[in-house]
């Protein structure tokens, strides 16, 4: 774990809070998404934490206090045990975590109550989340409660394909569920479905 502050390089600023202070805010991914929040809040004066495993932009941001890279935050027990060795590591008990991509929103969430030993945790438990993360299951519940939906649906196999009657338009979005988060194709024909499928 390589932390630096956010204009140098080379050694780690202190933060200078006072014990009146509002909680910081430890940004988990850089991107875009992240910048809009560290943007916002560091406008407010809310000291920032940017914690990516990729060259993200925030880093780079006027507002942000610390820069955090990491090797991984693909896999939910390195996510968890890289946050719980940053919180001691920079004092950091008390900020509020803010994940901005899909498969951190599920990591905070599945592991909330080790995190709020430590942080803030506005993520919703995994019993909430689980129906908007996967939109299987969104789809499921939409229908359940008589919400209308677009068409769709979810094959698993070439032969699921078969099932599937209404004939596909050009360039259909075709998203395929995968451990490391979403696979999206387009599909053309139900034969690059097929394709996705194997």
């Amino acid at each position: 774990m390589k932390v630096v502050p956010s204009r140098s390089f080379e050694q780690i600023r202190k933060l200078r809070r006072r014990v009146n202070d509002v909680p910081g805010a430890v940004v988990i991914g850089g991107d875009y998404q992240g910048l809009g929040i560290v943007r916002s809040l560091g406008r407010q004066g809310i000291p920032i934490c940017i914690l990516d495993d990729e060259h993200s932009i925030s880093r780079y941001s006027r507002y942000a206090t610390y820069g955090v890279r990491v090797p991984d935050l693909r896999n939910e027990n390195k996510v968890v045990e890289t946050l719980l060795n940053l919180a001691q590591r920079l004092d950091l008990k008390g900020w509020v975590l803010f994940p901005t991509r899909d498969e951190l929103v599920a990591a905070l969430s599945r592991q909330r109550s080790a995190l709020s030993e430590f942080f803030r945790v506005p993520t919703p438990h995994w019993d909430t989340i689980k129906w908007v993360w996967n939109k299987r299951n969104t789809y499921w519940l939409a229908r359940e409660l008589n919400i209308p939906i677009p068409e769709t649906w979810f094959p698993d196999t070439p032969a699921d394909v078969d099932q599937i009657t209404t004939p596909f338009r050009q360039g259909e979005l075709f998203v395929r569920h995968e451990s490391q988060g979403l696979a999206r194709q387009h599909a053309n024909r139900a034969s690059g479905i097929i394709r996705a499928c194997q």
